[in-house]
């Protein structure tokens, strides 16, 4: 089974807003690399 993908940008027209695309199925399985990523991108919002 394939994990997830999260992609981050930035919102075009709201500064300091960012988009998380995620892909894939998020379950038990995959809900902690979702959550690394979140808490990655939490703490440097700048470094997708």
């Amino acid at each position: 089974m394939k994990g997830i993908d999260v992609y981050v940008e930035e919102a075009s027209k709201n500064q300091g807003v960012s988009i998380l695309r995620v892909s894939g199925y998020v379950d038990t399985t995959t809900s902690p690399d979702l959550e690394r990523r979140l808490q990655a991108h939490q703490r440097n919002p700048r470094n997708p």
